[in-house]
């Protein structure tokens, strides 16, 4: 600062160190940001309903990490079974993103993402058009973190634009989509 010629090195110092310690506190923000929306946190599984019934088509891990009562598998079933019977009931299949509690886990919830696909290898003529779900975990203690689930409803589109059919999906691409909505609800809460 500069009076009457003077240059008080004492406020300049005093306001170098308070932008020093504000850039500071961003870098370690975003830092901490980065390590709670980072996709391995995040162990995500994509179901479909085949002419068996409920499947597990893919998952991101190959243990829950999480101590259930039961094995990863039957756990899995269950969450399925129970996902796809309260949104694809009868003959109609619900379309879009929700947050719902995870059966039999403690401490987490699922973001779930429901959405249709042509299905060129189904056997059944019903299933022609298949019907998918992608579960990503969340730890219950970061469900704050995460927007309204119509705020990310945009996904189902984007997956329907992207993919023509069933047969383009894989673990690769599951993996993609969790990072894609990941990385949308971090950018969300650093607008916020």
């Amino acid at each position: 600062y500069v009076c009457k010629g003077e240059l008080f090195i004492s406020d300049f110092t005093i306001s170098l160190r308070g932008g020093m310690k504000q850039l500071n506190l961003q870098y370690q923000n975003k830092r901490l940001r980065d390590a709670i929306f980072d996709p391995k946190n995040y162990p995500a599984t994509l179901f479909k309903l085949s002419e068996q019934g409920v499947e597990i088509a893919f998952s991101d891990y190959d243990e829950f990490p999480e101590n259930v009562q039961m094995t990863s598998f039957e756990f899995l079933m269950n969450l399925g079974i129970s996902v796809m019977m309260l949104l694809g009931r009868g003959e109609e299949y619900n379309e879009g993103c929700y947050i719902l509690p995870a059966n039999g886990s403690k401490f987490y919830e699922i973001i779930l993402i429901s959405f249709k696909l042509s299905n060129p290898g189904a056997v059944d003529p019903r299933l022609a058009i298949g019907y998918y779900q992608i579960c990503i975990f969340i730890p219950i203690s970061f469900s704050y973190l995460f927007p309204p689930m119509e705020d990310i409803s945009f996904i189902v589109d984007e997956i329907q634009e992207k993919i023509s059919n069933a047969t383009e999906l894989n673990v690769e691409w599951l993996i993609s989509i969790k990072h894609q909505v990941l990385m949308w609800i971090k950018n969300h809460n650093d607008l916020n």
